[in-house]
């Protein structure tokens, strides 16, 4: 007959915490809409929203080459320019321009009840145009 001995189950390790998605609440959309721009701490660490038009993007917040927070950047359309370097990235698919081997995470946002709600982990990465 075999044992029913129960094993504990072991805590997740810190990798695996850090998979777990986790939605964390951002500004109000009016706020955002007004600014354009906000940095929002996750557990994966800083993410830029960017409002345009009614919609909100979410890419990694530290621009990849200088490490310059994007949400500092100028945004126009759907392209944010890093203040630090001058890299210019398409908030809605993470690319750099004139890099296309490069992308930056981007994370799912929606707003809910008037304010944005961001994953902490990236999103599956969305087509090129």
């Amino acid at each position: 007959m075999p044992s029913r001995v129960k094993h504990p189950i072991a805590p997740p390790t810190p990798r695996e915490e850090s998979a777990v998605q986790h939605d964390v609440e951002g500004p109000r959309f009016a706020d955002l809409a007004s600014a354009q721009t906000a940095l929002v701490d996750t557990p994966a660490g800083g993410i830029a929203l960017f409002a345009v038009a009614d919609a909100v993007f979410a890419i990694d917040g530290h621009c990849i080459r200088c490490g310059t927070s994007l949400a500092a950047g100028s945004l126009h359309r759907l392209i944010v320019t890093c203040v630090g370097c001058g890299w210019r990235y398409d908030i809605s698919t993470g690319q750099v321009k004139n890099v296309p081997a490069l992308r930056a995470h981007v994370y799912d946002a929606s707003i809910v009840d008037g304010s944005v709600m961001v994953s902490s982990t990236p999103a599956a990465w969305r087509p090129l145009p």
